[in-house]
């Protein structure tokens, strides 16, 4: 049986709750309200919620895009 190093591997494709506290600094109750709340996308799956990263990412940078745009 062939051993992968996990380093090696790319990013996951789908983030928790707790990966999305982590990447946005934020607690994972603040992540899980985020997402039942709509503000970051989501799916809830029975009592756990999950996240594209790159609708995550995508939201972000509409959400730093618009904040760059009400300062000028």
């Amino acid at each position: 049986m062939n051993h992968v190093d996990p380093r090696s591997l790319p990013p996951p494709r789908v983030l928790t709750a707790a990966d999305l506290a982590q990447v946005l600094d934020v607690s994972v109750v603040t992540a899980r309200r985020w997402l039942r709340q709509g503000r970051l996308p989501g799916v809830r799956l029975g009592r756990r919620w999950f996240a594209s990263r790159e609708a995550v990412v995508g939201k972000i940078e509409i959400l730093s895009g618009a904040a760059r745009d009400s300062t000028q």
